[in-house]
């Protein structure tokens, strides 16, 4: 994916061989967290085995259907967006909060 997209400098910097655990992306509406989300995800599965992407956007699905919360594992040694493991999803029932 960072062949097709403009990186910006400040993604550059970041040094995906020195991050563990769990790794958050929040912001703004259209600012690119899916966009960021992604670029990480192919940069961390370059340096480490397993990476797990966590989509918890239930209205606007990256990788499962609305209404759900998904995770996929990488599979090793591949960076392919979407990942190629193993996937799991759990049912919200709402795409809003005034839903639950």
């Amino acid at each position: 994916m960072a062949e097709h997209i403009y990186v910006p400098d400040e993604w550059k910097r970041i040094e995906p061989e020195s991050l563990k655990g769990t790794i958050m992306v929040i912001g703004q509406t259209d600012s690119g967290k899916t966009t960021f989300a992604r670029y990480l995800f192919q940069e961390l599965c370059r340096h480490h085995q397993r990476v797990a992407f966590l989509d918890c956007d239930v209205g606007q699905s990256t990788l499962g259907l609305p209404t759900t919360m998904t995770m996929a594992l990488s599979a090793p040694g591949d960076s392919t967006f979407p990942p190629k493991g193993e996937t799991f999803s759990y049912f919200v029932g709402s795409t809003s909060p005034r839903g639950h």
